[in-house]
This record gives structure tokens, C-alpha cells and sequence, in this order.
């Protein structure tokens, strides 16, 4: 028989159950037993059953139409403080994306801080609550997921640091940022670029700085600039830019300016100084916005395919999804843009005077 032949009626008939059952199982709805699920599974590939997604699509947007204020896709918050995601700026920007995407498709967010809960209790709780979507932001505690029972749910990953889940992911496009954000540099006619960056920031596969040294590696460059970053001691920047002279700062700490200016610096007269992640806490630096609620509404769309498509668990083979990032011109560097043209490619010939003048100083 082929397989525009078989219907979820003749599987239904084959299988000994109903034609609803049939629909549950190979959605996965976890109110099917396991056994009874594999069995129709299997009874479907035998007979080449392909559903239509056109169908699926449509019966999910009919199922979501018919609940009213059911929470159904859980933002899963694993950091040590209940509101980091909502009082942060960086952060926010993430779940403001989500939400507003969530809105548009039908969904309930409901987040939930899992403290000091066990994988088992957080999975009683979201079955509960009829939860079988979920978003895992910047995933902590390796051990806890180790044990999750993922085969439940539909997951999707939002950006990573320090625990790698192979699940779906949707990230900031870290390499390309780092790419876009020195070739602006570059054009505004800065020549020294230093990397000074908290060593858990670089963590995530550590393509900030790989990117860097690729950046000047292709271009011939000897001797890039990566400044050691001391948590205990960041204040001795201003001592690393008098000793090594770059002529902009890249990095992801918001009290760069503070530590120039306290080391008698000027910013941009005397350097510039670049954010890798802008948000509402450097709102007038110049960086790279990394486009959070992007990332947020793409993490929705990654996780409805996935609900709409009935997969669960660990795929064999989960994908990453990266949203690039865009410059932003602020106030802590110069801006090329509105330089006369006979600046525009020796933009700090004055600046360095004046370096030369504070480092006579001290």
C-alpha cells in the first residue's frame, strides 16, 4: 500500500485504538502511554504516514483559540536572583521579545524561577500547569538539566555562557558582532584596538576573543591588544592603556569610562571606548546592540515550529539560530560620519598629543 494511501483512520485500525489517539501519539502528547506511542510511531514510518503541517498548524491555532489564560510555554529562569531577567537591562530586552512574540501567536509566558527545586518536582510543576513548551535562558547548573526528562517537552535554548545543552539554540551572532563592530572602529580611523573583557564573558566558546585575533590575523596585523581583566582590580585600566597605548577599548564592562577619566583620561578625545552589548545601563556609549528582543521573537518562532511539528527531547541533531547584531554610534568614540575628510583617516593625531601630555603628568 503506498503511503498516500495510509490515512490516520487505517492507522487507528492497524494500531487497535482510536483515530484520536493515533493524532495524540504522533504529536506525543504525553497523555498517550510511551509503548502505545512508539508502537503507533513505528506503524506509521512502516507505511510511510506523512502528516500534513499545513493541518497541524491549523488544529494547533484552533486548540489555542478555544483556552483562555492557560499558561502553556514556561520561561525557565535557573540564575541565582528571581528578577534578573526583568530588572536588567541586557537581560530584559530578551523576555520584552518573547513576550511580544508570544502575544502575537497565542501563547501564555509563565516564568518560573526553579531555585531549589529538583529536575523531577520542576517537571510535576510544569505538567501541572499544562506546560510542554519551554525557554532556557543562559542555562546554569549543568547538573540539574543533566537529569531533566527533556522527552517531555519542546525546548529551546536562549543564548549560552557556561552550560552547553544540546538543544535548539537562538544566540547573538558574537562572532559577526565582534567583526562588524572593529570594522567601524576601523573606518573612524582608529589603528590600536585593545580587548579588555571579564573572563566569563568570553566563555561562550570564547569567540570574542578568537575573533579578535582572527580580525587582525587577516589583516597582518602583529601584537593585538588583549588587556588582562582583574574583577579584584579593575580600576588599573587606566595603568594598561598608559603602558600599552591603544587608542579604543572593547569590552563589556560598564565602568571602562569611569576608570579612564579616574586615570586622568578623556573620553573619546583621548581614547575611545567601545560596549559589546549596548543596553538601558550605556545608553549613550557607542557598541554593538545585540538586538535582544530580536533574539527573543526568533527563540518563539524556533519553539512553535517545534510544538506545532510535536517534537520533543533532544533532537539528534539540534541547530543554532544566530541574530547578528548592529553598530550604534554613541558619545565614547569618534564619529567618522561628521569628520571633514582630510580627518577622517588620522582622527586621533591630537588625541595623542594630549596622551602624551596626562602620561608626562603621572
Amino acid at each position: 500500500m503506498s503511503a498516500q494511501n495510509t490515512t490516520v483512520r487505517l492507522l487507528a485500525q492497524l494500531c487497535g485504538v482510536s483515530k484520536s489517539t493515533v493524532g495524540m501519539a504522533l504529536h506525543n502528547d504525553p497523555r498517550v502511554a510511551e509503548k502505545t506511542r512508539m508502537r503507533i510511531k513505528r506503524m506509521a514510518e512502516e507505511r510511510g504516514y506523512k502528516g500534513d503541517p499545513r493541518v497541524r498548524h491549523l488544529m494547533s491555532l484552533l486548540k489555542r483559540g478555544r483556552r483562555e489564560a492557560v499558561w502553556n510555554i514556561a520561561w525557565l529562569n535557573s540564575s541565582n536572583s528571581e528578577n534578573a531577567w526583568t530588572s536588567l537591562p541586557w537581560l530584559s530586552g530578551y523576555l520584552k521579545g518573547i513576550r511580544r512574540r508570544a502575544s502575537e501567536l497565542g501563547y501564555d509566558i509563565d516564568p518560573i524561577w526553579i531555585k531549589d527545586q529538583t529536575p523531577e518536582q520542576l517537571a510535576r510543576v510544569l505538567k501541572a500547569r499544562g506546560i510542554q513548551g519551554l525557554l532556557v535562558p543562559f542555562p546554569e547548573k549543568a547538573d540539574f538539566w543533566a537529569l531533566f526528562p527533556w522527552q517531555q517537552f519542546s525546548a529551546v535554548v536562549v543564548d549560552e555562557f557556561d552550560v552547553k545543552l544540546s538543544l535548539p539554540h537562538v544566540v547573538s551572532d558574537r562572532h559577526g558582532n565582534m567583526q562588524t563592530l572593529l570594522s567601524e572602529l576601523e573606518q573612524a580611523g582608529y589603528r590600536r584596538p585593545a580587548l579588555w573583557l571579564q573572563e566569563r564573558v568570553d566563555e561562550a566558546r570564547d569567540v570574542y576573543s578568537s575573533a579578535f585575533l582572527g580580525w587582525h590575523q587577516k589583516r597582518g596585523r602583529d601584537n593585538p591588544l588583549l588587556l588582562p581583566f582583574d574583577k579584584a582590580d579593575s580600576r588599573d585600566l587606566g595603568a594598561k592603556v598608559k603602558a600599552h597605548r591603544p587608542d579604543v577599548i572593547v569590552c563589556c564592562h560598564n565602568g571602562a569610562v569611569k576608570c579612564l577619566e579616574e586615570a586622568g583620561f578623556s573620553v573619546p578625545e583621548d581614547i575611545g571606548v567601545v560596549h559589546l552589548n549596548l543596553a538601558g545601563d550605556v545608553p549613550d556609549w557607542s557598541g554593538i546592540d545585540q538586538r535582544h528582543e530580536c533574539v527573543g521573537a526568533t527563540v518563539l518562532d524556533v519553539l512553535n515550529a517545534l510544538l506545532i511539528g510535536g517534537e520533543t527531547g533532544v533532537p539528534p541533531h539540534p541547530h543554532t539560530v544566530s541574530i547578528p547584531g548592529v553598530w550604534r554610534q554613541g558619545n565614547t568614540t569618534v564619529d567618522s560620519k561628521n569628520m571633514p575628510r582630510e580627518q577622517w583617516h588620522c582622527p586621533h593625531a591630537k588625541q595623542s598629543n594630549r596622551r602624551h601630555t596626562i602620561d608626562s603628568a603621572h
